[in-house]
């Protein structure tokens, strides 16, 4: 039985697929993580973290249905190409801000 890891070493293309994963949930997560101890600091409430987790996750689930239907009806590569761009450009913006 081989590895799981397997399909890393095997093939080119999921493993450049993997990296760019990789990239995106980090640089995703490199901003959430600084951004939920930075907003109890200038509104000296936590309730402002809890809401953009809350609302982060229910933007997730209400627009993961109609995510599916269109990933079913377009190309899944040129989409995710452009889905990563954006999320990079998005991050890239937040990491541009200098004060709040």
């Amino acid at each position: 039985m081989p590895s799981p890891l397997s399909v890393l070493t095997r093939n080119r293309d999921f493993r450049y697929l993997f990296a760019a994963q990789l990239v995106v949930f980090g640089a995703d997560w490199f901003v959430m993580v600084p951004l939920l101890e930075l907003l109890p600091t200038l509104t000296g409430s936590g309730v402002w973290g809890g809401l953009v987790i809350a609302i982060d996750t229910g933007i997730t689930a209400l627009l993961l249905p109609y995510a599916g239907t269109i990933a079913d009806r377009v190309d899944r590569k040129r989409l995710m190409i452009y889905a990563n761009v954006i999320t990079v450009v998005g991050i890239v913006l937040l990491l541009a801000v200098r004060s709040a």
